[in-house]
């Protein structure tokens, strides 16, 4: 993931872990719709995203 950025936050189930696996390939097709929960910030060219786990 080159210039980009993922926040996991505290309400992401695997957010205590002390190591998390990122699927990359995809992730910008894995954004969260306006108004679904989501769980994890994607940055990526100067914008972020809502990511929903999948």
């Amino acid at each position: 993931m080159p210039e980009s950025t993922l926040l996991v936050l505290p309400w992401d189930p695997h957010y205590h872990d002390q190591e998390i696996e990122v699927e990359v390939e995809g992730l910008e097709k894995r954004a969260a719709s306006l108004g679904k929960p989501f769980s994890r910030l994607w940055y990526s060219e100067g914008v972020w995203r809502p990511i929903i786990l999948g």
